[in-house]
């Protein structure tokens, strides 16, 4: 399924800053009226420092977080490296028959005379398994932010098709929480699973009656009861051992605490000197902000 969630904030703010930094700032100082470069000037700084927080953040959790491996990691925030794969079974997700994926991220562009705007964007929510040597991990990419560096452009008439994915068999970077369900830790309430049951085929009297009804008298009675009972417990007895049997579901997906959720096909430390380099950038265009907001300020009079 393609959806507008989680698409990378970070992203977003990270293009803006790189692309069009020098550009704004460039704007902002011909302006005519002081206040108005003092103010953007302050904007521009308030951006970039927020996008240094968040790149320096994500730097040191890529940096200083160690792998753990499916079977043995710890409940929590961890870090995973495996290859991706789609679950056994599932078809390729997207919209390119020859371009196998188990994600993928589009931007949509329409020219317009000279230049270029975005009519739509999305990205793919369906679940696909990462794998190491240990075991497999369910993740769900929903809020995730991806850097990937598989990418195709394709054009149509007026329209240009951007399309970022993973891969499968890409080695996968993975960083956020791991729940792992268990059914034959959980603690199972034999007694309420049997009463239920038995309301549940009082609701259809006719089964019940064909079942229990041994007199055919038209009713159940203490003694069909008592044996329709003993059915029921059979029946949740196979049902918990059926379930205690199954093995465990590892399931990596955003932290619901709002730390990063972070994906990629990249080795992980090159993943981690390219958020150093993005804390770097920000830093800089900050700094550049609050130098020119200063000295515009001792400057011009408002």
């Amino acid at each position: 399924m393609l959806a507008l969630r989680g698409w990378s904030s970070t992203h977003l703010l990270n293009g803006v800053i790189s692309g069009g930094h020098i550009g704004l700032g460039t704007l902002i100082w011909s302006a005519e009226l002081p206040i108005v470069r003092v103010i953007g000037f302050v904007l521009l700084g308030a951006g970039s420092f927020i996008g240094w927080l968040a790149s320096f953040k994500r730097y040191h959790l890529v940096a200083d977080t160690p792998t753990s491996r499916i079977t043995t990691a710890a409940q929590g925030y961890i870090e995973l490296v495996g290859r991706s794969e789609l679950h056994p079974g599932a078809s390729s997700v997207g919209s390119h028959a020859d371009m196998p994926c188990v994600w993928q991220r589009y931007v949509v562009y329409r020219k317009n005379g000279e230049k270029w705007s975005v009519v739509d964007r999305g990205q793919t929510d369906t679940t696909f398994l990462l794998v190491d040597d240990s075991g497999e991990c369910v993740i769900d990419p929903e809020q995730a932010e991806v850097f990937t560096t598989h990418r195709r452009t394709s054009h149509s008439s007026d329209y240009k098709r951007v399309v970022e994915y993973l891969r499968p068999m890409d080695t996968l970077y993975a960083l956020g929480e791991l729940a792992t369900h268990n059914s034959s830790r959980t603690h199972v309430h034999k007694g309420d699973d049997v009463r239920s049951l038995l309301t549940e085929w009082k609701e259809d009297k006719q089964t019940l009656l064909e079942r229990f009804d041994h007199n055919e008298d038209g009713q159940v009675d203490v003694q069909e009861w008592q044996e329709a009972r003993k059915a029921a417990q059979k029946e949740v007895n196979e049902r918990h051992r059926d379930m205690q049997s199954s093995p465990d579901v590892h399931v990596l997906r955003a932290p619901k605490d709002g730390r990063p959720f972070l994906l990629s096909n990249r080795d992980p430390d090159r993943l981690a000197r390219l958020y150093q380099w993005w804390s770097w950038l920000h830093l800089a265009v900050f700094a550049t902000a609050a130098v020119a907001s200063l000295v515009l300020w001792g400057r011009d009079s408002f």
